[in-house]
This record gives structure tokens, sequence and C-alpha cells, in this order.
């Protein structure tokens, strides 16, 4: 109790400041009280404890900012560097665009000239033809585009029999007839530097297939017909002529063999280009005696009579293949030789 009684007589109390001037002049007291004296102490302690610490809050934001902005800076230099060299890259790309267009031109302008070269080559080979099934009194058929064969292909899918409302269209079939198409056009680009040369070196008339390739009877035309094996009406892209097993086949002219191998449901399989856009197509062989690459005459035993692949019996199929369109052989061959 004494102690809170003597600490509220200390806060409470007032004390005196004597004023002392170094002059004469008379001494000046100033009366203070305690409680307003230390109140006005704590106060200006506290507020000098505050600003200190704001202060210091300060100068850290501030340190961090000027970090942040260095940071941004050294980041906006980085980027300003990059956009001019990705600009520089863009005029580069844009320099090779404009390149890449004019060598595109180029490549037009040559594409068109050779156009005009296939087509002249075409209209002289259409009046070769012409002159010549004048003069032997024959029916060799003019080139067909490929096209046709589309148009064909879709006219079979949509072609009814009226005399046969049963009569069905097996298009698997037909595709899996005309497999050795597809074959041919793979074998073009490996045989194309032989067909060439030989182009060059034999003459028309011994290419032109025509030629009988084999003695016997035709047993199946060219056309629409009901398969023997699976019933189906379905087309028929050769000739099929009868024959002995082990009878000799020949070459319907003279070419260069670029197939000689087994190709599925055909078998035993030779294939001789003969150049001026000709090819024929032997399958079902017993064997075949030449091999790719073989330059072989009119009339040379190429293969025997056989049954391989999917076959009824011993027999041979031909095809003629002009410009890659399958054509009726019986319009080629001479059967008068």
């Amino acid at each position: 109790m004494k102690f809170w009684k003597k600490l509220r007589q200390t806060i409470f109390s007032d004390f005196t400041v004597l004023i002392i001037p170094k002059t004469t002049k008379t001494t000046k007291q100033l009366r203070l009280n305690s409680f307003a004296t230390y109140t006005f102490l704590i106060g200006f302690i506290v507020l000098n404890i505050m600003i200190s610490i704001t202060s210091v809050t300060y100068y850290s934001k501030t340190q961090k900012l000027d970090n942040e902005n260095t940071h941004l800076s050294t980041e906006l230099m980085s980027n300003l560097e990059l956009i001019a060299s990705l600009e520089s890259k863009t005029t580069l790309q844009g320099s090779e665009i404009i390149g890449l267009v004019e060598d595109n031109e180029d490549v037009l302008d040559y594409l068109n000239t050779r156009i005009a070269e296939v087509n002249e080559l075409y209209l002289e080979m259409t009046n070769v033809i012409a002159t010549f099934n004048e003069d032997n009194n024959s029916s060799i058929s003019v080139p067909i585009t490929r096209s046709l064969d589309r148009t064909s292909i879709q006219a079979i899918s949509s072609f009814t029999n009226e005399d046969d409302e049963d009569a069905e269209i097996d298009i698997e079939e037909i595709k899996k007839q005309d497999e050795l198409s597809e074959l041919i056009a793979t074998m073009k680009e490996t045989s194309s530097t032989l067909i060439n040369e030989i182009e060059s070196e034999i003459d028309y008339l011994d290419c032109l297939p025509d030629n009988i390739p084999l003695e016997g009877r035709i047993s199946s035309g060219f056309g629409y017909r009901r398969h023997p094996i699976t019933g189906l009406r379905s087309f028929h892209y050769g000739i099929d002529i009868t024959g002995n097993r082990g009878d000799a086949i020949q070459a319907a002219g003279s070419g260069v063999v670029t197939f000689a191998s087994w190709s599925g449901s055909f078998g035993k399989v030779v294939i001789i280009s003969h150049g001026y856009g000709y090819e024929t197509v032997y399958a079902h062989n017993n064997s075949i005696l030449v091999n790719v690459g073989d330059v072989v005459e009119k009339g040379d035993i190429i293969s025997k009579v056989g049954t391989t692949g999917t076959s009824t019996g011993p027999h041979l199929h031909f095809e003629i293949h002009y410009e890659d369109e399958q054509i009726d052989p019986t319009g080629v061959l001479r059967y008068d030789n």
C-alpha cells in the first residue's frame, strides 16, 4: 500500500524548473505537473519508435521495389532483343517464301510444257495407230485415260440386269481381279529404266502383243460373266484359254519381263512390258521360264500352262493392258497368223 501511495504521489506531484539567465536578470521558475510531463515524454518516445519502424519498413519495401524494377528492366531488354531477332527471321522467311513461289512458278511452267509435249505425243500415237489399223486391217484401240476406269467402276456398282433380277455384282471380286493393275503400277518405277532402253531398240510391230500366246479354246471372254468359283456376276479383265498342263506359253510380243513370281489368287504370274503403252499378263502358270529384266522376243516360250492360284483347271488367264487400262485381247491378237 505504501508503494502504490508513494508512486501516486510521485506521478501526480508537481516539480519546479529554475531558469537562470547568464545576466543579472531575475531567475525564473517554471512549475510543471509531473503526470503531464511523464505523459509527454512517454508519447514522444512512442512516436519516435513508430517513426523508426515506419522508416525501416518503407526502406525495405523501397529496396524490394527497386530490385523488382531492375529485374523487369532486364526482362524487357531481353524481350526487345527477342522481338528484334524474330523480326529478322520473319523478314528472312518472307524472302524465302517469295523465292519458293518463284520456283513453283518455274516448275508449273515446266510441267505445262511437258503436258503439251505429252498431248502432242498422244496425238502422234493416235495417228500412228490409225494408220497401222488402216494398213493392216486391224482394230487396235486408241489410248484411253485412267479416269474412264473410275467411271466404269461406278457404273458397275449401280448396274442391274433386267433379264436376271437375281444377278449380283461382286464389287470385291472386281477389285480382286484388278489387283494385277495395282501390281503393275508398283513395278513401273523399278522397271522404267529397262523399259525405256527396250522401247528405243525394239520395233513397234515386234512389240505389239498380237501373237496368240497359247493355241486353245477361249473358255471365258473379256467382260461380265458368272464367276466359276464364287458364282457371282463379276467383270473378267482378260480371256481364259484352255490347255493341258505343261503346254508352252509364248510371249505375245517382244519386250522386257517386269514381274515373274507368285501373285495371290493369280498364282504364278509373268508380266511383260512391250513399250508404247502395252503390257501383257500371263497367270495361273505351272512354271515360269523367265526372270525379271529378261528381254524376250515375240513367240519366245516364257512359261508352262498350269492351274496355280484360284483356278478350276489348267488354263491361261491372259490380259492386255494399254496405258494402264485392261482392254479386250481379242481386239489385238492376230488370229490369221
